[in-house]
């Protein structure tokens, strides 16, 4: 599985899902992305940037990590927006 693509479509999921959740009333929780929430493109060419660092740089492995964590993160979002009544 390349876990680098899983990454970036993970990044963009979680934006979605943060544009829902901020059009039912809650908020961005990582104080870096606060300004960049739900603006999809754009978090997916970070995570893209940050795939490709990973790769020219042997870290590759970091990755799947990643991306559990990127699963565990939207599959919170799905619950509170669900839980908002939201979707």
């Amino acid at each position: 599985m390349n876990y680098g693509i899983l990454f970036v479509g993970l990044n963009m999921v979680d934006s979605y899902l943060t544009k829902t959740a901020i059009s039912l009333g809650g908020e961005e929780l990582n104080p870096i992305m606060t300004h960049i929430g739900g603006i999809i493109p754009l978090k997916g060419l970070i995570a893209l940037g940050i795939v490709t660092l990973f790769y020219h740089f042997g870290k590759e492995k970091l990755l799947k990590p990643l991306c559990i964590g990127m699963i565990l993160i939207s599959a919170y979002n799905i619950i509170t927006i669900l839980s908002w009544g939201g979707f």
